[in-house]
């Protein structure tokens, strides 16, 4: 018993550590040896795992070697308090407002990859809000009637972008659909999504990281999932910096104090049971090019694509032309001038990197929906 103890404690010292590889191999073959049935620990062993395994100190033993679905038996949760400012954008003599909120940080989600089954569950369980289908909706902008009527009343840019995808796309015959937006906001004012629900039916995911929005968002009753959580620029988990500033997330440790819970976009695909996404909706302030290139394609069913993209190559690595280029390989088109540049606004002053640009959206269509809708392109 002596023995196994001082085995066991061994090997989270090594691994906890980040000594030598080949000292944490020996021992995985170890295991091997005198266990030839069982199943190897699904662990992505990159610089924030180990960090995150060597803050954990022994003697806590946080692997299981017996369960390769759910490696992680102890998977230790941050939770921390911070106040977020209300009024963003303040003169020099006007007083900052703040809101306090909790967030929950799981460093060790860091080691599993994006398509596991324990980092799944601890989505769904943690991060992932269901819709209440039974409560009435609480919207404060815009309502079913004002859809149902629509080019009665002037409607938000977001707004029409949804209705610039289904009269191009879709053209009003596909009910019950399933959409992704990324960058919820509120869920209605600036939502590419809420036309699709209101007047077909649609269901889908919200995802929004910033909690003020979030809990604003949540009150609206919509008819979607939603998670308050950011989307990982990476094929895995990560803890990264967002900027209220700038409503981005980044591995930029100078963007901002204030750490947040990432998670794949795969990873959320799978805790809804990777269902066939009609639309797909990205406006996360930079780091859209990274999200796409973060996917299995090969394993998903996304149909169309809005794409914010006047930050791209700005805030993060990789032109429009780029994403192009990357989105023909993978049997999308793109769609010139289907979205409308924003007429009315420009960039607020604190995107300081794209001063005196107008909001930009760009679509892609994968050709066998291009085929299906007849949609008319150059």
């Amino acid at each position: 018993m002596l023995k196994i103890l001082i085995l066991i404690m061994l090997k989270c010292f090594l691994v906890s550590s980040n000594m030598n590889s080949g000292l944490k191999e020996l021992l995985d073959t170890d295991n091997n040896n005198n266990s030839s049935a069982r199943a190897q620990p699904s662990i992505d062993y990159n610089q924030e795992c180990t960090n995150a395994i060597r803050k954990i100190g022994l003697p806590r033993r946080w692997r299981d070697d017996n369960n390769s679905s759910h490696p992680i038996c102890f998977m230790q949760s941050i939770v921390f308090s911070y106040d977020q400012p209300v009024n963003r954008i303040t003169r020099a003599d006007e007083e900052v407002l703040y809101e306090n909120h909790v967030a929950i940080l799981k460093p060790l989600l860091s080691c599993l990859n994006q398509d596991s089954q324990q980092l799944i569950q601890e989505f769904r369980n943690d991060y992932l809000k269901s819709p209440e289908a039974d409560t009435p909706y609480d919207l404060q902008v815009v309502s079913k009637e004002d859809v149902l009527s629509f080019g009665k009343k002037e409607l938000s840019y977001y707004f029409l972008q949804s209705v610039e995808v289904d009269q191009l796309v879709f053209k009003g015959r596909l009910k019950d659909g399933f959409f992704i937006e990324a960058g919820g906001y509120d869920f209605e004012t600036e939502s590419t999504s809420l036309y699709f629900e209101l007047k077909y039916n649609w269901t889908g995911l919200i995802v929004e990281p910033n909690e003020g929005h979030y809990k604003k968002g949540v009150k609206t009753n919509r008819k979607a999932y939603s998670t308050n959580t950011c989307l990982s620029l990476l094929e895995r988990p990560s803890i990264m910096k967002y900027s209220f500033d700038k409503e981005m997330v980044s591995e930029d440790t100078s963007l901002s104090e204030h750490s947040s819970q990432c998670i794949p976009l795969y990873t959320m695909l799978l805790a809804l049971d990777n269902p066939t996404v009609n639309y797909l909706s990205l406006d996360i302030e930079g780091g859209e090019f990274q999200v796409l290139q973060s996917l299995p394609w090969n394993k998903v069913d996304i149909e169309v694509i809005s794409i914010e993209s006047h930050f791209l190559g700005v805030r993060t690595p990789g032109t429009l032309e780029e994403v192009i280029i990357y989105m023909e390989d993978l049997g999308f088109k793109h769609i010139p001038g289907a979205h409308k540049e924003n007429e009315k606004y420009l960039m607020k002053p604190e995107h300081t990197e794209v001063q005196n640009t107008r909001i930009q959206n760009d679509l892609f269509v994968r050709k066998d929906i291009i085929v299906k809708y007849d949609v008319p392109v150059k």
